[in-house]
């Protein structure tokens, strides 16, 4: 069977220089990311967990709509970064003195790079070399079943060059989504954020705002109707005021989404629909959570919160470039009591 070799050789190379022009980019947003978090990069998350955040770059790329070459980045790449954690794992991914993301990243680029430049001038010799694609890498269907991949089916594809007006976006998946999976990492190791309702009631002539985690008895169901068609956040007593009224029931999801977002940390879920009445639960996130009366727990900034939440938590997209989507994050981030929220 023919090999296109001189295919196999630019694709190769527009890997290589797909992987050297993200570096600076990449690492740059490390640094912002931990900004966000108020935190510092003095934790190695290790080969498993950082090459999930590789593995969140290369299927950004890979579901790129009308980008036939993505997918090939896709599996090539990440069977590439797959390899290193099969034995023997290069020494320099072992390093015991790797004691942050931006040292595991400068080595794990460094080894890529130095792979796919030994591929490049060895193609004859490993042709059929097989890389297994990780299970955990996302691509859309008819992509997501390919379980292995090999250097020759390089010829099969044609991976966009640094001129191509793709690579532009190719470089911006990749950036995006390692951003987005550190973020989601971090979010939880570091730690500090959790759920919760807040419950506003007068004691003899005392307000009392009383914190409690989803599903306690003080989760208050609120109803929204012909009766009250009106949602606050006072019981914060943090952040801006906001009060968000509507004129009738049909106008809930646009007035709750108008609340989530101009709130910043606040998420709305709805128990229970009719015509004439929605039932519905209100959450926030918190930092220094405790149970009761309010002790010392605050909200995030709404720059924080800006930058991490994409969407209203109604399906309306706000911030195309932000992180993540409002529920995921509430959800399946491992916030502290975000397992516990209705579903």
């Amino acid at each position: 069977m023919t090999v296109d070799y001189e295919k196999i050789k630019n694709n190769l190379q527009n890997l290589i220089d797909l992987n050297r022009d993200v570096y600076a980019p990449t690492n740059s947003e490390i640094g912002i990311v931990y900004g966000y978090l108020k935190s510092e990069d003095n934790h190695d998350n290790g080969l498993s967990l950082f090459g999930n955040l590789l593995f969140s770059a290369f299927s950004l790329i890979g579901s790129i709509e009308g980008l036939p070459g993505a997918p090939i980045i896709a599996w090539f790449l990440s069977g590439v970064v797959q390899s290193y954690a099969t034995p023997p794992t290069p020494p320099n991914l072992l390093d015991p003195d790797i004691t942050k993301v931006t040292e595991r990243y400068l080595a794990t680029y460094m080894q890529i790079d130095t792979d796919l430049t030994y591929l490049l001038n060895n193609i004859d010799d490993n042709l059929d070399k097989i890389y297994n694609i990780p299970d955990n890498l996302d691509l859309p269907e008819p992509y997501s079943d390919k379980k292995t991949i090999t250097l020759r089916e390089l010829q099969n594809y044609d991976i966009p060059d640094k001129y191509n007006e793709k690579y532009v976006q190719i470089k911006n998946a990749h950036i995006i989504g390692f951003r987005n999976e550190l973020t989601k990492q971090e979010l939880a190791r570091v730690g500090g954020y959790a759920i919760g309702t807040v419950q506003r009631r007068i004691q003899q002539k005392y307000w009392l705002y009383i914190m409690h985690a989803p599903g306690d008895a003080g989760d208050i169901t609120h109803s929204w109707n012909s009766n009250n068609l009106e949602i606050d956040n006072y019981e914060l007593q943090r952040g801006d005021h906001v009060t968000i009224n509507g004129s009738s029931v049909s106008d809930f999801d646009n007035s709750m989404g108008s609340f989530c977002n101009q709130v910043g940390c606040a998420f709305v879920i709805p128990t229970s629909k009719s015509d004439s009445e929605i039932q519905y639960h209100k959450y926030y996130m918190v930092t220094g959570f405790s149970d009761g009366e309010w002790s010392g727990w605050d909200i995030p900034s709404k720059d924080f919160t800006d930058w991490l939440f994409k969407d209203d938590g109604f399906g309306n997209i706000i911030r195309p470039d932000s992180v993540a989507m409002r529920e995921d994050v509430f959800r399946n981030w491992n916030i502290t009591n975000g397992d516990k929220l209705p579903k």
